[in-house]
């Protein structure tokens, strides 16, 4: 943008900087992350976490609020990977996918200017919620096992979901997302499953048991699509561990919540 009236992320991102976009195989590399941290000198060597190949800034840019609307955003953005930061975190529920698409476009503008290449960065998104644009896509016909969160949002980690919003976080992205993460998969026990019914320790475990079946089956849609290079490098999942004081609710946390170990047996098995 060159002035505080020319919103030129208000256009098509191809159309915005002049540019086509990013080939979709690219994605952060270990010796271009390398590369990214040492350029910048301020950058403490105990500050450089690594993950697997890849360095890391210790520091991320989270992407929740940003508009796509605002230089200032923008800009902050900008600053932030000149400095040295290289983890970037968005969401396609984070401004109706504007979080997206303005990260894909500063990573363009970046690529221009030379101060940064998108094999350097670490992009992270997250599949689960349906807000928004998304969510009037899809009212009429409801994807397999979503549900209700509130009158704006629902929730689904059905791997037919999952590849359809990664697919769409790539096109904003213009490349395909390093990592991906379920965001906040425990609201299927919060909402998903009848409320009322958990009055005994064995119905407890009964909907736990649910709860790691939906998420081996998201856990093995993920794995199958980093083999196919549609996710760059890994995935996780964004959540209340249990023994957190409160839920994603907001309630007294008594089970709305996911275990560590059984996230990372349910990894394994998928794998």
């Amino acid at each position: 943008p060159k002035s505080a009236g020319d919103h030129c992320l208000l256009l098509p991102l191809s159309s915005a900087f002049g540019l086509k976009l990013l080939p979709p195989l690219v994605m952060a590399t270990g010796v271009a992350t390398r590369s990214f941290l040492r350029r910048h000198v301020r950058i403490a060597e105990r500050n450089i976490r690594n993950m697997g190949p890849l360095s890391l800034s210790s520091i991320g840019f989270g992407g929740y609020r940003i508009d796509p609307k605002s230089e200032v955003h923008f800009n902050a953005l900008l600053k932030a990977i000149k400095s040295g930061i290289n983890v970037i975190d968005t969401a396609p529920s984070y401004s109706d996918g504007g979080s997206e698409r303005m990260i894909g476009a500063a990573i363009r503008h970046l690529e221009l200017s030379g101060d940064a290449k998108r094999e350097e960065l670490l992009i992270s998104t997250k599949v689960g919620y349906i807000e928004g644009s998304d969510l009037e896509a899809v009212k009429n016909n409801p994807p397999l096992e979503s549900f209700k969160i509130s009158d704006d949002a629902w929730h689904c980690i059905h791997p037919d979901y999952i590849i359809r919003q990664i697919d769409e976080s790539s096109e904003r992205l213009g490349s395909v997302p390093d990592f991906v993460l379920l965001h906040s998969p425990e609201f299927f026990l919060s909402y998903g499953l009848p409320a009322g019914k958990y009055d005994t320790e064995e119905k407890i475990d009964k909907a736990y048991g649910l709860f790691y079946e939906r998420i081996g089956k998201a856990f093995e849609c993920l794995e199958k699509l980093i083999k196919e290079g549609r996710i760059g490098h890994y995935y996780g999942v964004s959540s209340s561990l249990r023994g957190c004081d409160f839920s994603v609710t907001g309630r007294e946390n008594r089970f709305e919540a996911v275990s560590l170990k059984a996230l990372l047996d349910t990894a394994k098995a998928a794998a």
